[in-house]
């Protein structure tokens, strides 16, 4: 239910926006995965315990997950300090309490334990706990159109917990942990992904076996489009004759490192050879051949070591020339350097890149369920590339500002946090009632400095909960003489509202609708409050502008006279 309503939400105007049009695509692939895992959960908890169920619903799961990505920028040594009486952070702590959150990381759950298979079944998958995610992940990453240039190598999720797919990279910056197989653009998106379990060997009928490393790279180029001259490029890990070959069948040209024990009867020297003193550095040699009707070409070059390279699309010319530092002489000199190599150079470091956005900002919370670890790392994977869908779309257009990725994490954490409370608040449709200009004059009040935090425009534009909040008592001078309280005799109280009469400015607007002080009998419902002007020159020091001309920025739900502060948006409405 909770899912129609934000998917009908997402239908009015404010979401055709460019921007919240990019948000929209994470929280969209969130949406599609939360009512199972919800419900996953939810089953969890009571077979473990049928008298304490969980209870959780699709609203508080989106907001754990607004939670772990506040946690991605703002680093706390101890999860319990974020809900600290004196050094936690408050958005956190505005969301959830520290035990629901607790409660619900202890849940969570993605797949049905009843249905795991035994270990000596051939259809026993040691990934079944979080199989669901991956799947789903794998199929939204899918729908980016992939660009013509591709990488597949390593990725380390970071982790020391006690498994036995627990991997060990020593050249990998966090060298224990999960490994991953991944395909990257040259910006870095990942289209498709595969952990390593020890037991991946799967192929297609009619796919030639390649062994277990050959074949992660045909697994993962499955969903390349062919004949249309997409090149992948993969480290000597992966690349082989046959490989090369077979891929150059398909329509995809690759080019890798080789070692030189692949290159059977090949003529290239051998690095004895290449690596004597005689041999300047920056001479390379270049060798040619076709398999199985395919022309592949084989280069080896001397740097500060020997290194080769296959490829089935580009040779060592045109030759360039680099810099590089000569110890000997303590001087920088120009070296000969083949097409080939700059060519891998420009477009292998896909994967690399990903992982240096990993480094900036992750989930770095520690957790003895292995899958858990998973999900904070396949989680960190989803908003990076949502970010890079989103700088891909901004910078298409003109005179637009792009968000970081720090500030991208905190705007999303901030949407997902709120734009849920629509579940229980929205019951109605329509396109909200907002303008141009409006926008325009929060953007001038955000250069100028507001003394507010200003919400994100997908919250001011959600036509979700944008009702008066306690009134001022600043205020009241905008209030006609004729609207003024009455002093009664004797002191009395409004029982609906738990608040006294005698001061119903300083209430809460608790109405179904906006309809203000209907428990004052002399005040008609609906009258027009207007505002008195005041006499002389003052000036509003909160939002810098004249008291006699009241803010002009309104909410863009409500419509009334009288200013005062929005629950929602933290802005002067007018009712």
């Amino acid at each position: 239910m909770a899912r129609d309503l934000v998917l009908d939400h997402m239908k009015t105007r404010a979401y055709n926006e460019r921007l919240p049009r990019e948000l929209r695509m994470t929280i969209t692939r969130v949406l599609e995965i939360v009512q199972r895992i919800v419900e996953e959960s939810n089953l969890y908890s009571v077979q473990k315990n049928v008298t304490k169920p969980l209870n959780l619903s699709e609203t508080e799961l989106i907001k754990f997950m607004a939670i772990l990505i506040y946690m991605s920028v703002i680093k706390y040594p101890n999860v319990r300090l974020y809900w600290s009486n004196t050094v936690g952070f408050q958005p956190i702590k505005d969301i959830m309490t520290v035990n629901r959150f607790e409660t619900i990381r202890r849940f969570l759950h993605f797949n049905n334990n009843e249905k795991h298979l035994p270990k000596e079944h051939p259809q026993h998958d040691r990934l079944h706990k979080i199989r669901p995610i991956i799947s789903h992940l794998n199929e939204k990453f899918a729908l980016v159109p992939m660009e013509q240039k591709l990488s597949i190598d390593e990725q380390m999720c970071a982790t020391k917990v006690a498994h036995f797919m627990k991997q060990y990279l020593p050249n990998k910056p966090h060298k224990w942990g999960f490994k991953l197989y991944v395909m990257c653009s040259v910006k870095g998106y990942a289209h498709k992904f595969e952990i390593y379990t020890g037991q991946e060997n799967e192929r297609l009928p009619d796919e030639p076996d390649f062994g277990p490393v050959g074949n992660v790279v045909v697994r993962l180029a499955r969903g390349v489009p062919s004949h249309i001259n997409h090149i992948i490029y993969f480290d000597n890990f992966y690349t082989s004759v046959p490989l090369v070959t077979y891929l150059a069948k398909q329509g995809i040209y690759s080019l890798g490192t080789v070692q030189s024990n692949r290159l059977v009867n090949c003529k290239l020297p051998d690095k004895k050879t290449m690596m004597k003193k005689s041999v300047p550095r920056g001479t390379y040699e270049e060798q040619m051949t076709e398999f199985d009707g395919i022309d592949l070409t084989a280069v080896t070059w001397k740097n500060n070591k020997v290194v080769t390279f296959l490829s089935s699309y580009v040779g060592a010319e045109p030759v360039g020339q680099v810099e590089r530092f000569d110890k000997a002489n303590k001087t920088r000199i120009k070296i000969s350097c083949p097409h080939i190599i700059k060519e891998y150079n420009a477009h292998m470091g896909g994967v690399d890149l990903m992982d240096s956005f990993f480094g900036r900002y992750r989930i770095a919370m520690r957790s003895r369920k292995w899958y858990l670890r998973i999900l904070y790392h396949l989680l960190d994977m989803t908003v990076i590339n949502s970010w890079l869908v989103y700088k891909n779309l901004k910078t298409t257009e003109a005179n637009s500002s792009v968000l970081n990725l720090c500030n991208y994490r905190l705007e999303l954490a901030e949407v997902l946090a709120k734009v849920n409370n629509s579940f229980e608040l929205c019951n109605k449709r329509g396109m909200p009632s907002t303008s141009n200009s409006v926008e325009m004059e929060i953007q001038a009040k955000k250069r100028r400095g507001p003394a507010q935090h200003i919400p994100p425009k997908d919250i001011r534009t959600d036509n979700v909960g944008h009702w008066p909040a306690k009134q001022a008592d600043s205020f009241k001078k905008y209030l006609r003489p004729n609207l003024q309280e009455p002093q009664p005799s004797g002191n009395n109280t409004n029982d609906d509202l738990g608040e006294d009469i005698k001061n119903p400015t300083t209430g809460s607007c608790m109405t179904e609708g906006p309809v203000l002080f209907s428990a004052k009998e002399n005040i008609p419902q609906h009258s027009e409050i207007t505002k008195q002007p005041q006499p002389g020159k003052s000036t509003n020091d909160d939002m810098g502008e004249d008291t006699n001309n009241p803010p002009i920025e309104s909410c863009p739900i409500l419509n009334f006279s009288d200013p005062t502060t929005c629950n929602n948006c933290n802005m002067g409405c007018l009712y």
